[in-house]
């Protein structure tokens, strides 16, 4: 996992920012919050809980680099 993604806790939410790009990723439960986000989240399960991962930020990010977010996520979670 050779990403820079910047991990910070905000509220109970984890926020995962992409340094250079200006945007970040909302990482909640489904029931917690409601996606406030520009563009449309996606769930993943990580460590049998299921997580909505909702892209903010002035910059929209490709799928693919939600992707690689939440595997980024996804191994910092379980091997932390």
């Amino acid at each position: 996992m050779d990403q820079n993604y910047l991990l910070n806790s905000v509220d109970g939410v984890d926020v995962i920012l992409i340094p250079g790009s200006g945007s970040s990723v909302c990482v909640f439960e489904p029931e917690t919050q409601t996606s406030a986000g520009s563009s449309q989240p996606l769930r993943a399960t990580i460590l049998d809980k299921e997580l909505v991962f909702q892209p903010t930020g002035n910059n929209i990010i490709s799928e693919d680099e939600l992707l690689k977010v939440i595997r980024w996520y996804s191994y910092r979670k379980t091997f932390s």
